[in-house]
C-alpha cells in the first residue's frame, strides 16, 4: 500500500467542479491526474500542475483515490462498469467516490457487476450524493 499521507488522486470529469478539485489538489503538491471527454479541460489540468490522461482507465491506473465527478448515475455507471471502465483494474486499497446523485435503486442494478468484480458499494443516506466502492480483499 502506498504512503497514505501522500495519496495519488485521479479525477474523472473535469467540468467546473472536477477541474476545480483537481487544480486544488495539484496546488497542494499532491499527484493528481484527470480525464474528461473535453480535451480543453484535460489540457487545463495539465497547464495547472496535473497530469493529463487519454482515458478514464489511464487516469485511474495506480491511484489511491478516484473521485468521479460526472453529471448523473448513467455517466457514473459508464465510467465504472463499461468495457473500458475503471472498476475492474482497481486494487483492494483504492477508493472510488461518486459525486453524482445516485438513487438507492441503482445499487440493485449494479449489484451483479459489483459482485463479479468483488466490490462492496456503500451509499450514504445523506441525499444519496456520495458512493464509495471498496474492493474486498481476496
Amino acid at each position: 500500500m502506498k504512503n497514505i499521507s501522500s495519496p495519488k488522486v485521479a479525477i474523472i470529469g473535469l467540468g467546473s467542479m472536477g477541474l476545480g478539485m483537481a487544480q486544488s489538489i495539484a496546488k497542494s503538491g499532491m499527484a493528481v491526474s484527470g480525464f474528461d471527454l473535453n480535451p480543453l479541460a484535460v489540457r487545463a489540468l495539465a497547464e495547472n500542475g496535473g497530469t493529463a490522461a487519454s482515458s478514464a482507465k489511464e487516469a485511474a491506473k495506480g491511484t489511491d483515490i478516484l473521485p468521479v465527478v460526472v453529471v448523473n448515475a448513467a455517466q457514473t455507471r459508464d465510467v465504472l462498469f463499461a468495457e473500458d471502465g475503471v472498476a475492474s483494474p482497481m486494487k483492494p486499497s483504492e477508493v472510488i467516490i461518486s459525486c453524482a446523485t445516485i438513487s438507492p435503486a441503482m445499487r440493485s442494478i449494479w449489484q451483479p457487476k459489483q459482485n463479479r468484480l468483488g466490490y462492496s458499494i456503500v451509499m450514504r443516506r445523506q441525499g444519496w450524493m456520495a458512493m464509495k466502492i471498496l474492493r474486498l480483499p481476496a
